[in-house]
């Protein structure tokens, strides 16, 4: 699997299924022995991640990150996210986003520890419905924060970052909890059906609409069709 590259190849025989299933009352069920292997690397020109914030009142500001990426991008991107929940505990798949117009290099996939005190549980398979998604997908019934997804907006270096380090940070890591991720992955399933009519998405954090948990940058999927799908960030349609 080491020359596997472009997520859409990786993901065809998974999306291939989506599509042709996608409403079937039965749901799908996404487990270890039906998941392609997660390669160590994967590299795509088809997504662009733009750095920004979100301004509360004068009083509070969030990093806020936009991601332009067509459907098929986003599908096979939603199967790789849910891929990490079968793959070993630390386990971190990087995506290199090779478009020079985005800001974020890399997207880290990564596989909750489960090296902590107590009861430790790996997911067994994940069974699931497609539906349709508001603007603020999770708005009003978010639940507990912590098990909603988490984007940290991080740098490549593991030292601490100084003040010239936090404003060129590339690197974003995801998804959070197991069930961060589930609920991440198969947002970006439903989302990217071709039958959905949404263009954009919206996962505020605490002062807003909350669709990410604590810690966690905000996040603005930009689909085509959208106002803010624009030839200046839009990545080639695929």
């Amino acid at each position: 699997m080491d020359d596997v590259e472009d997520p859409i190849q990786w993901a065809k025989p998974i999306t291939d299924v989506l599509c042709d299933r996608a409403e079937d009352p039965d749901g799908l069920r996404f487990q270890p022995a039906t998941m392609p292997a997660l390669p160590a690397a994967f590299k795509t020109g088809r997504i662009v991640i733009r750095r920004s914030w979100h301004d509360y009142d004068g009083a509070w500001r969030a990093d806020c990150l936009h991601l332009y990426a067509t459907k098929p991008t986003l599908r096979a991107l939603g199967v790789a996210v849910l891929a990490t929940l079968f793959a070993p505990p630390d386990n971190v798949t990087a995506i290199a986003l090779t478009d020079q117009r985005s800001e974020v290099h890399t997207i880290l996939l990564t596989t909750p520890s489960l090296d902590r005190p107590g009861l430790m549980m790996r997911p067994h398979a994940l069974e699931y419905w497609p539906a349709e998604r508001a603007t603020h997908p999770w708005h009003p019934h978010a639940g507990d924060a912590w098990h909603l997804p988490m984007v940290l907006l991080t740098d490549a270096d593991a030292d601490e970052a100084g003040e010239d380090d936090w404003s060129t940070r590339d690197v974003v890591e995801g998804f959070g909890t197991f069930e961060g991720i589930a609920r991440f992955g198969e947002f970006l399933l439903d989302v990217s059906h071709p039958a959905r009519e949404g263009d954009q998405y919206v996962l505020e954090g605490e002062a807003g609409y909350r669709g990410v948990s604590p810690m966690s940058a905000e996040l603005v999927l930009w689909l085509p069709g959208s106002a803010g799908w624009t030839t200046e960030w839009a990545p080639g349609e695929v």
